[in-house]
């Protein structure tokens, strides 16, 4: 939803737009990883099995690609302009004819996350010719946390410098560029992209193509379940009355269907990033979970801007509307900036 958020308000400045269609297959290294991968995961199911354990949570790799893939590929076939499939550092240099090249958003400069495929570099554009033309949007560190080390903070510190223009989705990473000296240029706070389209848009997207009523109205779009949580939410329902369901896209849904879970629910719990986005889209009064593992940086800087708590009886939703329209129009700006300095 973001890659598809940021290259529609590009498209709508007047840029032809494409997504550089990269997959993570990118080494035999890689391939040992996909082998060890499923047979990891399948001893691990057999022994759930064993158990009396009949679903597949036990398989989130194979999940993906039977369940998920699918339908997150007909999304992004029919909305996403893209390059044919890239699996290797070759077939990435070989794009290297555009007029700009544009990364971003969510936590593609986090670390650990970044590199354990095509490598930290690749996301500062490291792979292109000096003279191209390079910008940031929304990127996000992820966490509060030092994961970069010093040796990986001086290589990228060259490569940031050739940017032309970035910009971040917390305030918190301003301040670690400070102390990485990343100053030229100047990073700018900036909303995720989701933000930059309307709640209609969305709505459009789900009216286009065929979805299911939701089958209840509290809806929990929960990324890593655990007890502790469900028993949450059975609390929660109890105490409120309401119906809960889940739906992730691992579970093989539609995306139209899973923004659908959205416009449908009375209230929403998630320990998602973008669940608590999409609950402020359709202004639906939401419980946050928080999530150490995923960054919980993500959750507070936003919180913040907004002036809200993740835990609200009510929300002034008259209040975070003025806010978000204030700072969409500010990244909107920036976003047209972009585009002109091309």
């Amino acid at each position: 939803m973001q890659r598809y958020a940021l290259m529609k308000v590009l498209h709508d400045e007047g840029a032809d737009v494409v997504h550089l269609n990269c997959r993570y297959i990118n080494s035999r290294r890689s391939a040992y990883r996909f082998i060890r991968c499923v047979v990891k995961e399948s001893l691990r199911f057999c022994k759930g099995w064993l158990k009396g354990r009949r679903d597949l949570h036990d398989l989130p790799y194979l999940r993906y690609l039977l369940l998920r893939e699918p339908k997150t590929e007909r999304f992004y076939d029919r909305y996403i302009k893209h390059t044919r499939k890239i699996y290797t550092h070759k077939g990435l240099r070989a794009y290297n004819n555009f007029d700009a090249y544009v990364v971003g958003s969510d936590q593609v400069w986090r670390a650990p996350m970044a590199a354990h495929n095509y490598g930290i570099d690749t996301y500062f554009f490291g792979y292109l010719p000096a003279m191209a033309k390079r910008y940031a949007y929304g990127v996000s560190l992820g966490t509060s946390e030092y994961e970069f080390s010093n040796e990986e903070i001086i290589r990228l510190t060259g490569l940031y410098k050739g940017f032309q223009m970035v910009s971040v989705r917390e305030k918190d990473a301003l301040a670690k560029f400070q102390e990485f000296g990343w100053t030229i240029p100047q990073a700018e706070e900036v909303l995720d992209p989701t933000l930059l389209l309307e709640r209609e848009h969305y709505v459009r997207l789900v009216n286009s193509t065929y979805t299911k009523p939701s089958s209840g109205n509290m809806f929990c779009y929960i990324l890593d379940e655990d007890e502790e949580k469900r028993e949450k939410i059975v609390q929660m329902a109890g105490r409120r009355h309401l119906h809960p369901f889940y739906i992730t896209l691992e579970d093989g849904c539609s995306v139209e269907q899973w923004l659908r879970s959205f416009m449908d629910a009375e209230y929403v719990v998630t320990d998602s990033y973008h669940g608590f986005v999409f609950s402020l889209i359709f202004n639906k009064p939401f419980y946050l979970m928080y999530n150490e593992k995923r960054g919980n940086v993500r959750f507070e800087s936003l919180l913040r801007l907004l002036q809200i708590k993740g835990n609200e009886e009510r929300y002034d939703w008259e209040s975070v509307n003025a806010v978000i329209n204030e700072e969409k129009e500010r990244s909107l700006s920036y976003i047209k900036q972009l585009y002109q300095s091309i």
